[in-house]
């Protein structure tokens, strides 16, 4: 393997490309589509992939086939249980039914762009530790949550304020803290609720 191959394995590269594009679907998909249509499309999504998610466990040809498809995107301690995947799913579906339309959009989007960026940069980065990982990671993460505010501000979809702002911190420092279960889950519910909290 070359040294660009190391690298790539190193970072992880197609799961975190894989990150981004699907758990950006929704949160997109919700910029043309109504909530009564959004809803049920994620909500059977969600069942359908987290039921299958959690079968894959106890059935071992479905465990097989689940490893042929998607081995390569999977983290090591996920052959033995549920994957991010499933957890950014679950964040989706509860941003969208608990948070108002473009408050859940935006948190969503945090996450599936945000966490990415903060694993890549933090991997690389030098320096100290905080819960086992970096703060530039983190810094990385809120950067780029800001910078996904700017882009939604200037399509036209959302108001900028600093309700937005600290939903970015939100879901920066939420990434960084040692939370039980899986940040993909704790992200956008709270930024979003943070964001709604504060007035957006």
């Amino acid at each position: 393997m070359t040294s660009t191959g190391h690298q790539a394995a190193h970072l992880h590269l197609p799961r975190r490309l894989f990150h981004m594009v699907a758990a950006s679907f929704f949160p997109l998909l919700a910029l043309f589509v109504e909530r009564d249509l959004l809803l049920p499309l994620l909500l059977a999504s969600t069942t359908v992939f987290v039921t299958g998610d959690i079968a894959r466990l106890y059935l071992k040809p479905l465990g097989t086939l689940f490893h042929r498809l998607f081995g390569p995107l999977l983290r090591e301690r996920e052959g033995n249980r549920i994957t991010g995947a499933s957890y950014v799913l679950l964040g989706t579906l509860a941003a969208f039914v608990l948070l108002p339309r473009d408050a859940a959009i935006l948190a969503v989007l945090f996450v599936a762009l945000g966490d990415p960026v903060a694993a890549l940069v933090g991997i690389r980065s030098p320096g100290p530790r905080v819960f086992g990982k970096s703060p530039l990671g983190t810094a990385a993460m809120i950067a780029t949550c800001l910078s996904v505010a700017g882009v939604l501000h200037w399509i036209g979809v959302i108001s900028p304020g600093w309700p937005v702002a600290v939903g970015a911190v939100v879901a920066g420092l939420t990434e960084l803290l040692p939370l039980p279960l899986d940040d993909n889950l704790w992200v956008p519910l709270a930024a979003g609720m943070a964001m709604v909290l504060l007035g957006m």
